[in-house]
């Protein structure tokens, strides 16, 4: 007997013909959905609106079908017809149609039966009503930690089910599986559970002979045993998950759906991983809760909560309390509340207070919305009875020992104090100090090493009382005392600061986001400062960089010497001591500096005897705010009782000799000289040049190698006495003339200089300004030299010079290079320098106006006494760049050299190549060869050619080759010089299926060969690139997006042969790194790779997620012939990236592909738990969240899985679930 009665007296409103007939135009989905039959709800689309149709396929033809469409609980109108919209039935939602007549039907939406429409988000259903119906909703309540109620409701008369629990992770019943029966009462209590278990359970109907399917898994999990103590830091978990037997519950009214509490792993205190808890938009009234494990004594009066916490948004107000459950229902009491600052910071909750009978300790978020707060190292623990210390400072920390005080917070006299390295975590495996710290809490550690970090906890002690141990404080030992100073601050990164120097920051209003830190640029030598910043502190405030400790400051013998500017015209600088290199250090003046925007040598005596600090502090003292102060080329040494040099200069440089000069100090007229190579560090380790320089102070350096950095010192001599070393000042001698140079630049490291060459700044030019390889903007790949001018003044040299040449004299050579500037137009000077030192003189021979686009240029000099060509940067304004590329010096021709040499009309096994007369010759001869050919002259020219063209034949399809072009004057002026290589791709032949393209084999950022793009708009073109994120991990072709046009790019593929009648498919990997910006993909195929061409179209993506996504499309061409398919990227102007790889075009297959009708998922929305089958093996699926991070994986190697959503926070995500060589992603709703 059927067993549907029950159902139809209670969703048949009434008889068919009291209805209208709504037949809709639209279908949505756009694919057809493939009943189940499972006598279960099957969600057709959580989306749909009444003015559309969806599409149902696999009914069973006799069997019935319920079907339903609502709103928010409210019901709407269904009209049922085959697909040729013949109707089967109509009527309000629940709609049963019993013994339906089509195996393929379509549900036609309507608001009511007058056939309104709401374009609003509708639920829509199916399910097959069986002749055994499988009970519903199921449920698990009175979770305790060994048993569990399961019930359930029949979905007919039915009163006899079989149950089957087992534990997460056991295989679920087959229909041969025998589950526990149970009779009338729709209900289990389940009491052999293991605690803190994950488990399912099914249940299935029995009728007679005849069994439902099984429903299930539901999923639940037993209770945690209550605990007596927990200590939680949350490193072993995942994240977006929580810990074993910590919850988040969420009741109240108004919660946002996107409000949760998750391990997270950044802004941890205790590294890796800290707890967040984050209130998207929850209204005042609503609750989000972290509720910790149940424990056994939380009435007692007895424990406390500790934990470190911070925010990001400021001050943030957090409840804790206690709840009387970990479930939905759960009522929250107020113990205390705490204001959050944006710092990691340990509290203390005090429940000794509470002595209610809740068992769960609940934080609860009271803060603004969109806020996030952050939680690490969680301990319940008894509350002392011996008051804990708090407020532990370290004080006077030396090489060698530290003082420590602390605050007491009772009557306890004694203390017990511990310390350790840095690697410490437990103070309870150290040994307290002897003897124990009385009376006063105050203590001396002694017996420390050297610039090393150590760990202290203090405790106080009661008798047979001990209070918490309070810590870890953390401090490092100063250095030890040096003698001497020398420092440049050149082998440090930016934000770092040197071995054994300080920070320190302290005074009234100081700024958190002041400093004193490590900076590249602002240097007097290149190419690091400390830089002091004030950001918006007042002028009582201390910003200091702090020297390593000295012993010798109070002697009176020695002298401080430096560089500095300020970032203001005008600024001051105080230098004094400071008695300790930490906050709580004193600064005391000796002298205050009057700075400008250039930087100046100083020099700070101390000679006063009574001091007894041991540091040595720059403070800042310039007026006004976001100000800074740059210090270089620090030296602490003695006061020399001879005058030092100064104006320490390189005059000349030769490949083996230099010429140095400096002017006397005092009367002094004798002096030493030391000279080494550029990895030496202390002149003193040096021999002085032999014999001294006496009278003038000039001097040869002589046997020096060529193309070598030296540095150089000088001293005075007063008989026994010395000035100081002064320098150094560096210098590379000269590189051998030659006389041919072909430089592409292309071995460089980014922002080197090449071997031989040189950059010249002459005096005026901003530090800003530079010379140097730049990876962007190059002719030839993937190098040019740029000049660029920063601000500049235009009188400046900002000069690229060559090798040093032995033929500039004789007048018969020519320079040819390319050129382009940073901005729509430029100018450059070529011309020579007498030297390559930073008062090169330069010397014009001819400017060149150039733009934006390279050009090459040919520039013959005449006879020149200098030595060297330079190119000089000469575009007015400031903040201009100039590119120099590909370089030749080389004889000028009597034959003129040819021009505009192009390769046109390429095929797969010819070109043609053209160029133009430059001089009156009338014939030219053409060379080419292989890609690996690099020199014209070892290959055959062609015969003397009389016209301007030639066409080159009997080429290999899909290869690159090089062509030079030359013209021919006959014996008595020779030829010219082979122009080029030039270089091509023959064209590719057309592909037979199947044709796959991966990008494996581009040159980045290339197209691959026999790929074509266009751009048919005016944003940005199709590059290739790598990527390993985002479900990609390899080469991709990417569209870049452009902040300001529109995109209309198109990627063509090879041309394909395809045969009239034949269905193919296509498929390729496509996504986006966003899925907060929209963007838009179309494919198409027609007979040429032009966008005008592109005919047919076959997907249109108008929104990409942030996850790779496979798309396959099945089409037909109505005539054998080669076809293209085009990729057109079409979102609007300043979205994000999309990218696309591994194109697969081949003949459609039967089964090739997931088949619909034998894929299910369900619930969807889910809370616990997703079912998905396949009639083949499924081998994993990937959980991702919407910001494209992956989650969760998962092995099933089963035609069956089941997924724990359960702990996962709500919100939507992208599965991605792989069987054999098939993959297909759905998207889900976790509730």
């Amino acid at each position: 007997m059927k067993k549907i009665t029950f159902i139809i007296a209670f969703l048949v409103l009434g008889a068919f013909e009291s209805y209208s007939q709504c037949i809709r135009p639209i279908q949505y989905p756009s694919n057809t959905i493939v009943s189940n039959n499972s006598g279960f709800p099957q969600i057709i689309a959580s989306d749909s609106y009444t003015k559309e149709y969806s599409q149902i396929s696999g009914l069973t033809q006799g069997a019935n079908y319920l079907f339903t469409c609502d709103l928010g609980g409210v019901n709407k109108h269904i009209t049922v017809t085959d697909w040729s919209n013949n109707v089967i039935a109509f009527g309000d939602s629940p709609l049963t149609v019993e013994a339906i007549t089509a195996t393929q039907v379509r549900l036609h939406y309507a608001d009511n039966a007058a056939c309104g429409s709401t374009s609003a988000s509708h639920l829509t259903t199916i399910m097959a009503v069986l002749d055994c119906s499988p009970p519903i909703n199921l449920t698990a309540t009175n979770i305790s930690a060994t048993s569990a109620t399961l019930s359930w409701e029949p979905l007919g008369e039915e009163t006899t089910w079989e149950v089957y629990v087992v534990t997460s992770g056991t295989p679920g019943p087959t229909a041969n599986t025998v589950g526990q029966a149970f009779v009338n009462n729709p209900s289990y209590n389940e009491a052999i559970l293991t605690p803190d278990t994950s488990y399912k359970f099914y249940v299935r109907t029995i009728c007679g002979a005849e069994t439902s399917p099984w429903n299930g898994p539901f999923n639940f999990a037993s209770a945690c045993e209550p605990v007596e103590a927990f200590s939680e830091n949350f490193d072993g978990v995942d994240a977006f998950t929580l810990p074993a037997c910590w919850t988040q519950v969420k009741n109240g009214t108004g919660s946002s759906d996107f409000s949760y509490t998750a391990v997270a792993n950044w802004n941890a205190q205790s590294a890796p991983n800290s707890i967040l808890m984050y209130n998207d938009s929850d209204g005042s009234a609503a609750n989000l809760f972290l509720v910790a494990p149940e424990v056994t004594n939380l009435g007692a009066g007895t424990h406390r909560l500790k934990f470190f916490a911070k925010s990001d948004f400021g001050i943030v107000n957090m409840q804790f309390g206690t709840v009387s459950s970990n479930t939905p229902d759960a009522t929250f009491t107020l113990v205390s509340a705490i204001d959050l600052t944006s710092t990691y910071t340990e509290y203390i909750i005090d429940y000794t207070v509470y002595n209610g009978t809740d068992n769960f300790i609940a934080i609860r978020h009271n803060g603004p919305q969109f806020s996030f707060v952050f939680f690490d190292d969680f301990r319940w623990e008894l509350a002392p009875l011996c008051s804990d210390v708090s407020d532990i400072t370290i004080n006077n920390v030396t090489d060698t020992e530290a003082s420590i005080t602390w605050d007491s917070n009772g009557t306890e006299s004694q203390w017990d104090v511990v310390f350790g390295g840095s690697d410490a975590t437990d103070p309870a495996a150290l040994t307290p100090i002897t003897p124990a710290p009385t009376g006063t809490p105050q203590a001396i550690l002694g017996g420390l090493t050297a610039s090393t970090t150590y760990k202290v906890w203090v405790r106080s002690v009661c008798g047979d009382n001990l209070g918490a141990w309070i810590g870890p404080v953390t401090f490092q030992t100063t250095c030890t005392p040096v003698a001497e100073i020398i420092e440049n601050f050149d082998t440090y990164s930016n934000f770092e600061m040197p071995d054994c120097w300080t920070q320190v920051l302290n005074g009234p209003g100081v700024s958190q986001f002041a400093y004193a830190q490590v900076t590249l640029g602002n240097s007097f030598s290149p190419s690091s400062v400390i830089q002091l910043y004030n950001f918006n502190s007042p002028t009582t405030a201390n910003i200091m960089a702090v020297t390593p400790p000295l012993n010798n400051i109070g002697a009176g013998t020695h002298r401080l010497k430096f560089y500095a500017k300020s970032s203001l015209a005008l600024g001051s600088l105080q230098v004094g001591t400071i008695n300790s290199a930490t906050a709580q250090g004193t600064f005391t003046p000796v002298a205050t500096l009057p700075l400008t925007s250039t930087h100046n040598e100083f020099i700070v005596e101390f000679t006063d005897t009574t001091i007894t600090d041991k540091y040595i502090a720059f403070r800042f003292n310039s007026p006004g705010t976001f100000n800074s102060i740059f210090i270089d080329d620090v030296r602490w040494e003695a006061i020399p009782n001879c005058e030092d040099v100064t104006g320490l200069a390189v005059t000349d440089v030769d490949v083996n000799t230099a010429a140095i000069a400096w002017e006397a100090g005092g009367s002094e007229t004798e002096w030493d000289v030391v000279v080494g190579e550029n990895t030496v560090t202390n002149p003193n380790t040096l021999t002085p040049v032999v014999p001294s320089t006496t009278g003038t102070p000039t001097t040869i350096l002589e046997g020096l190698t060529a193309n070598t950095v030296y540095k150089v010192w000088v001293r005075s001599v007063c008989g026994d006495n010395n000035g100081a070393w002064i320098g150094p000042i560096s210098f590379r001698t000269s590189c051998p003339a030659t006389d041919t140079i072909n430089e592409n630049f292309d071995s460089l490291p980014a922002g080197g200089i090449p071997n031989c060459w040189t950059g010249i700044l002459s005096p005026g030019t901003s530090q800003l300004a530079y010379v140097k390889a730049e990876t962007f903007n190059f002719n030839s790949p993937s190098r040019a030299m740029g000049l660029y001018d920063f601000d500049s003044p235009a009188s400046a040299n900002i000069i690229l010079a060559s090798p040093k040449l032995n033929n500039l004299s004789l007048g018969t050579y020519r320079l040819i290079f390319f050129a382009r500037s940073g901005g729509a137009t430029g100018s450059v000077q070529v011309g020579t320098v007498n030297n390559t030192l930073s008062d090169a003189v330069f010397t014009e021979i001819e400017t060149i106006e150039i733009t934006n686009t390279y050009s090459e240029y040919a520039v013959n000099f005449s006879p020149s006494t200098d030595t060297f060509i330079a190119f000089r940067h000469n575009t007015t304004g400031a903040f201009n760049i100039v590119f120099i590329d590909d370089v030749r010096w080389e004889p000028a021709p009597l034959c003129a050299d040819v021009t505009n040499v192009n390769v046109v009309d390429i095929t797969t096994d010819s070109a043609t190549i053209t160029w133009e007369s430059q001089g009156n010759e009338t014939n030219w001869q053409v060379v080419f060869g292989g890609i690996d050919d690099t020199d014209p002259n070892t290959l055959t020219p062609s015969p003397v050619l009389t016209t301007l063209d030639y066409t080159i034949n009997e080429l290999t399809e899909n290869t690159e080759y090089n062509v030079w072009v030359r013209s021919v004057c006959g014996e008595l002026n020779g030829n010219g010089n082979w122009i080029g290589p030039f270089t091509f791709f023959t064209t590719c032949n057309t592909t037979n299926v199947p044709y796959i393209q991966n990008f494996e084999t581009a040159n980045i950022p290339d197209i691959p060969n026999c790929s074509v793009i266009q751009n048919a708009g005016t944003g940005n073109d199709w590059i290739t690139s790598t990527l390993t994120l985002y479900g990609f991990n390899s080469k991709v072709l990417q569209y870049p997006f452009n902040a300001l046009n529109t995109a209309n790019a198109w990627y063509f593929t090879q041309g394909v042969n395809l045969t009239e009648g034949t269905t193919y498919k296509i498929s390729y990997l496509y996504g986006s790194n966003t899925s907060f910006f929209v963007e838009k993909m179309k494919v198409l195929y027609g007979l040429s790779p032009i966008a005008e061409e592109m005919t047919q179209q076959l997907a249109d993506h108008t929104f990409l997620f942030n996850v790779a996504q496979i798309n396959e499309e099945t089409f037909t061409p109505a005539a054998s012939g080669v076809y293209y398919f085009g990729f057109n990227a079409y979102s609007s102007a300043n979205q994000n990236n999309i990218y696309l790889d591994n194109i697969s075009i081949d003949i459609a297959l039967p089964n090739d592909s997931f088949t619909d009708s034998d894929f299910n998922f369900y619930p969807n929305p889910v809370k616990d738990v997703l079912n998905l089958s396949y009639n083949q093996t499924i081998k994993n699926i990937e959980v991702f969240n919407f910001l494209g991070q992956r989650v969760h994986e998962y092995t099933v190697n089963s035609n069956n899985a089941q997924i724990d959503m359960s702990k996962l926070p709500t919100g939507s995500y992208l599965l991605k679930v792989a069987s054999e060589d098939q993959l297909k992603t759905i998207k889900i709703v976790k509730q």
